[in-house]
């Protein structure tokens, strides 16, 4: 039996590309081979598809393109909009809105030019507080949300 089959064992004709780049820990790609037995193809991942099928599925998505595009975009934002909420520890878009809403979480509206001398005197007076760590840890937490806060303003220009 020959075990020499299968993506690994067969010629690949151009650089595997990723299939989510802003998603590092997905290692899923495409890339344009020749199988085992010959045949021309595509592998997404380890699945074959020769090239017919590989026709058939560029012929489909390019039927769906405009659609594509913008479905792309939305969940892009969608993911932005996720980082955001996890960030805080809320596994839903639901329960952070609920934090908010019960009072669990407080949303500060803070100019730019009023933000960095916020940061500056919360840092500050974070490290002449000693003995009140539960006051030490809130303001540690406003620092924290402020610092990203000013990342995803950068992030998003």
């Amino acid at each position: 039996m020959n075990d020499n089959f299968g993506r690994g064992h067969d010629k690949e004709f151009d650089t595997p590309q990723m299939l989510s780049p802003e998603t590092p820990k997905d290692p899923s790609d495409i890339v344009i081979a020749q199988n085992s037995d010959g045949r021309y193809g595509v592998y997404i991942e380890d699945d074959w598809y020769g090239s017919q099928q590989a026709l058939v599925i560029l012929k489909y998505l390019e039927k769906h393109r405009v659609w594509l595009e913008q479905t792309a975009q939305e969940n892009m934002r969608e993911s932005e909009y996720q980082e955001v909420w996890r960030g805080y520890g809320y596994e839903t878009q639901e329960a952070f809105l609920q934090a908010i809403e019960g009072g669990e979480m407080a949303c500060i509206l803070l100019p730019d030019e009023q933000r960095g001398a916020v940061l500056r005197f919360l840092e500050h007076e974070m490290h002449l507080i000693e003995d009140d760590e539960t006051l030490k840890d809130g303001l540690n937490s406003l620092v924290k949300q402020l610092n990203a806060s000013v990342e995803r303003e950068e992030k998003n220009g």
